[in-house]
């Protein structure tokens, strides 16, 4: 039983330390007219990417130094 116990705490552990390797990047993709609506904004080498809204904001969860690619 302590035993199952402890393998629960370390995987929930290593998971939420995880999570915490990740930052929060937001903005907007423009251009000399304006907001540029349904933008591809990924995380390059990665398939974790969103598209921009309405007003060409974007908001996305990378890891730290991550470069971003818009398209």
């Amino acid at each position: 039983m302590r035993s199952k116990l402890l393998a629960c705490l370390t995987a929930l552990l290593v998971s939420v330390s995880m999570m915490a390797q990740k930052v929060d990047v937001s903005g907007s993709a423009r251009d000399q007219i304006g907001p540029i609506v349904g933008a591809s904004v990924i995380e390059k080498g990665t398939a974790n990417g969103t598209t921009t809204d309405l007003d060409g904001y974007f908001r996305l969860s990378v890891a730290p130094g991550a470069t971003l690619v818009f398209s």
